[in-house]
């Protein structure tokens, strides 16, 4: 995908994946308002939650009609750091769907970078 190669597959199972179920969790620790990270602190963190990868960010990408409206509004970033690709320079990058002219749209993200408030770990 765009030059990217996988550097860590996606080895979660999804039979039990229903949006319904699924939970956002935030990216910025309390008290944060926004953070230039890492990919080792953007890892740590994303290793204290239920780390969904591609499969099930291309998943709710099929279904997107189904995702709540306000995640749409707020413009949510939503991040799926069980997969990793990376690119010729060795740069990493995770899944992530954002919202663009009222549609989500799968992109990859430089996992080196700013978030803030709108940035959701999908668990």
């Amino acid at each position: 995908i765009n030059g990217l190669k996988i550097l860590q597959p996606d080895t979660h199972t999804y039979d039990t994946l229903s949006i319904s179920r699924i939970e956002l969790k935030p990216v910025l620790l309390e008290g944060e308002k926004e953070i230039f990270s890492s990919q080792d602190v953007l890892f740590e963190r994303a290793n204290k939650v239920v780390r969904y990868g591609e499969r099930a960010a291309r998943y709710l990408l099929e279904f997107q009609d189904e995702l709540p409206e306000e995640w749409k509004k707020e413009k949510y970033r939503l991040l799926f750091p069980g997969t990793k690709r990376t690119d010729a320079g060795g740069k990493v990058y995770i899944p992530s769907l954002l919202v663009s002219d009222k549609k989500w749209f799968l992109h990859f993200l430089l996992a080196n970078g700013y978030y803030n408030k709108f940035d959701f770990f999908v668990s």
